[in-house]
């Protein structure tokens, strides 16, 4: 354990600042000083820090108080993925659903180990956007709104631009290095999203098909959480009761220009004519749903939010939603079961992964055998 003194918590600042690549001029600048040597001085010890400048740092390092001073805590530990997870339900996860998740930890442990190893780490926000700044949570709009523009940062940065059509699993997977895998959670859980000790994300969306519809939005909401990521950080939520709402809403607003881009949607609700139709049905939304592969409730949704349907046509199709849309799919066109196919599982992206990572020599025949617990003749006819 080191001792809390003024050089250390000094010294602790300077790694979070050169990690997050920011010089000691600008955070000088950030904070209203001029020059480096303030700074310098902070991270010598020679001059100490109030908690308002603390707070400042942090958030410009993108890290809680609680990561300034785990280093001087020998029972801080990192939190384990139940014990931070984030529920996209109204309901607690049961011990049943609990077990399913710890089985396969292990599994998501040699994953991530092996994604390492690989080169293949998971992206964060600030590998997207460096600018990016914790001071969007004061404000649920402010923080709404960037995580819109956050969806298209991460659209130009995967080399899919906003005209596109996505695979929301290949998006998590193959793009991003974040694994995602189907859980039986009944009706009221759609999805979860958390990180191991080691920081390996998850994705788990649920295999009940009742819910099937939503998962392509499910996923893309957990992806939310992911770039949005809570950990214990103490904020200013303003007015608002619920810190619940705020990672709702900016996880929502993500998935929605993610997945259906406002610009993107206007082009092809105007390709289509529909600009030119006096009431827009059910099956002129099935159509864009059936186009764009997501559900008649986001759809409907993303038509008010850029304007292209108003409050009292929302309502209508809402309710038709709601009383006849089961009934009618097919009469309307709406086939919302061809969207989605379930992915590999946990334990089949660990073998995937495993067998890459031997071809490519990034781990031996032996480590190999042990992570897939099997025989060499066996691992022999899989590579």
């Amino acid at each position: 354990m080191d001792k809390i003194t003024q050089a250390a918590v000094g010294k602790r600042l300077r790694e979070f600042r050169e990690a997050s690549g920011l010089s000691g001029n600008e955070v000088a600048t950030k904070l209203g000083k001029s020059g480096n040597s303030y700074i310098s001085r902070i991270e010598s010890g020679e001059t100490s820090i109030n908690i308002d400048n603390l707070k400042q740092i942090c958030d410009l390092y993108n890290v809680t108080l609680g990561e300034v001073f785990s280093v001087f805590n020998p029972s801080t530990k990192s939190k384990g993925f139940l014990d931070r997870v984030m529920f996209r339900s109204d309901t607690e996860a049961s011990a049943e659903i609990k077990n399913q998740i710890e089985n396969f930890l292990p599994q998501l442990r040699k994953l991530g180990d092996l994604l390492g190893k690989m080169g293949r780490k998971p992206l964060f926000v600030k590998d997207i956007d460096p600018g990016f700044s914790e001071n969007i949570y004061k404000d649920v709009s402010i923080a709404s709104k960037y995580a819109a523009s956050f969806a298209l940062k991460l659209r130009d940065h995967l080399g899919i631009g906003k005209n596109a059509l996505v695979d929301i699993q290949d998006i998590c997977w193959k793009l991003l290095n974040i694994p995602t895998c189907g859980v039986e959670m009944g009706n009221d859980i759609w999805g979860i999203y958390s990180r191991d000790r080691e920081e390996t994300p998850l994705i788990i969306y649920t295999l009940n098909p009742k819910n099937k519809q939503r998962n392509i939005f499910t996923i893309a909401h957990e992806l939310g959480h992911h770039f949005f990521f809570k950990d214990g950080l103490s904020i200013d939520y303003t007015d608002l009761s619920d810190k619940t709402n705020v990672y709702e809403k900016v996880a929502n607003k993500f998935a929605q220009e993610l997945l259906v881009p406002s610009d993107f949607l206007r082009l092809r609700f105007d390709e289509m004519g529909l600009s030119l139709v006096n009431e827009i049905k059910p099956k002129h939304v099935a159509e864009l749903c059936n186009f764009f592969k997501v559900s008649y409730a986001m759809m409907i949704y993303c038509l008010l939010s850029c304007s292209k349907i108003d409050e009292n046509q929302y309502k209508s199709l809402k309710e038709y939603g709601e009383e006849k849309l089961d009934k009618e799919s097919k009469e309307i066109g709406y086939s919302p079961e061809t969207y989605f196919s379930i992915g590999s599982s946990l334990s089949e992206k660990l073998e995937e992964v495993t067998l890459a990572a031997y071809r490519l020599k990034k781990i031996t025949r032996f480590d190999a055998v042990d992570i897939l617990d099997i025989t060499s003749a066996e691992l022999l006819k899989r590579a």
